[in-house]
């Protein structure tokens, strides 16, 4: 897996507020002070590909089909995260107690997962390797991780989730027999 560097971007909130736009469509959002532009956010996640080079030795090394994992999306509910983060034994960041630096704006963590996942999956495919998104059952009504995948901490999901992924791999495996068989 690679793809978790939007949680480090993005878990708590920073001062000023910030948007970016992923493509000329996207709006801005009102009220937002500054602008980030959308290569400088590309080239933080492009800076900090620390597994890349494992990944790219795998690829390497390997005689078959590659694949990379998404990384789940980001969980909706700012209350939901706050308290998981009070439970750590660190709840200092940048010299503040979380509870006043706080958690980021939802969509802000939404949209840095999304384009974090549009890069890691351009990424991969510059390698030869194929990318596995994040699975279509796992995503609420306003394409963050549901409820019932949650783990109980601030950002990971849970063995729901997992069996979800697992699932999207068998699909796969299977498809590629199949495929085999015909050609073989």
């Amino acid at each position: 897996m690679l793809g978790t560097y939007s949680n480090y971007l993005g878990m708590l909130r920073s001062e000023p507020q910030f948007d970016f736009l992923v493509d000329p469509e996207d709006e801005p959002e009102i009220g937002v002070l500054e602008r980030v532009p959308n290569r400088a956010i590309a080239m933080a996640f492009d800076n900090n590909r620390g597994q890349a080079p494992t990944i790219a030795k795998i690829r390497a090394a390997a005689k078959g089909s590659v694949f990379l994992l998404s990384s789940p999306p980001p969980k909706e509910s700012n209350d939901y995260i706050m308290e998981r983060l009070l439970r750590q034994s660190d709840r200092m960041k940048y010299g503040k107690s979380v509870q006043d630096v706080g958690v980021e704006r939802p969509e802000v963590r939404l949209k840095l997962w999304q384009f974090e996942s549009a890069l890691s999956a351009k990424w991969a495919e510059s390698l030869g390797i194929a990318f596995l998104a994040a699975p279509s059952k796992c995503f609420n009504s306003n394409g963050f991780l549901a409820r019932r995948y949650y783990y109980d901490d601030a950002t990971h999901a849970n063995v729901r989730y997992g069996a979800l992924v697992v699932q999207q791999i068998r699909e796969i495996v299977q498809d590629m027999s199949k495929k085999a068989a015909n050609n073989g």
